[in-house]
């Protein structure tokens, strides 16, 4: 560092790793938190995408029971998942994970529970920082169509917030609402920098589900608190 460069220096030492990077957990070791997940496969997909550790709440009991009995102790052994797509990589020449990776994952055992739990209430067994990947899809939508919307969405993020980790927290929202219509709900809490990004349409040429209509926007708030103490 230059004589007089003080930001720079300030920058630099508030990072956690001294360097201005913080570096996300890899998938075995990312801790998920679906918010509001109804019946959507979406946990099943991550698990077989190599996720291990995923928490899926609603605050219905009658889903979140279909759920435990769908995915009970009869569902296919998830640690077979992860080692039949590790087998099938190297059938096929691929090498997406090096070495240590791969050894890793497979002494991970995958975890996937559901729980009933109102975000807008508080999930008060979780300490802070329990979270490394919030996902709600569509939940924030869902919830400003309720009463006291506006309270229960603002409840809802200050929640997450709490929830994830200080250093390198991640939040994804999917929603079918415009940024202007959204980027209030981000301001109240100390995210450190929120992306916007357009999903793809049937207008577009583009479709993630054949015969499905998409459209919408995903927003990654990220909470990074060494970030917002030196205005990096």
């Amino acid at each position: 560092l230059t004589e007089g460069n003080d930001g720079d220096e300030a920058r630099q030492n508030a990072s956690p790793t001294n360097m201005g990077v913080v570096e996300f957990p890899s998938k075995e070791k990312c801790r998920v938190l679906h918010v509001g997940c109804g019946n959507s496969q979406l946990a099943e997909h991550m698990l077989h995408g190599g996720f291990t550790n995923i928490v899926n709440v609603d605050y219905s009991e009658v889903v979140i029971k279909k759920m435990q009995e769908k995915y009970d102790e009869n569902f296919a052994d998830l640690q077979s998942c992860i080692e039949r797509e590790n087998l099938l990589r190297n059938s096929l020449g691929l090498e997406s994970r090096d070495d240590n990776n791969l050894n890793a994952s497979k002494s991970v055992t995958p975890k996937m529970t559901f729980e009933v739990a109102d975000i807008t209430e508080g999930m008060h067994s979780y300490p802070d920082e329990s979270f490394d990947l919030i996902i709600c899809k569509k939940t924030l939508d869902v919830i400003l169509c309720g009463a006291g919307s506006v309270a229960n969405a603002r409840s809802m993020m200050t929640e997450c917030f709490r929830l994830l980790n200080k250093d390198h927290g991640v939040m994804m929202i999917f929603s079918s609402a415009k940024p202007e219509d959204r980027a209030v709900f981000f301001e109240n809490d100390a995210w450190s920098g929120v992306e916007n990004i357009k999903l793809p349409n049937k207008e577009d040429g583009l479709q993630f589900r054949k015969g499905k209509k998409n459209s919408g926007y995903v927003y990654i708030l990220h909470k990074q608190s060494w970030r917002t103490q030196v205005g990096v």
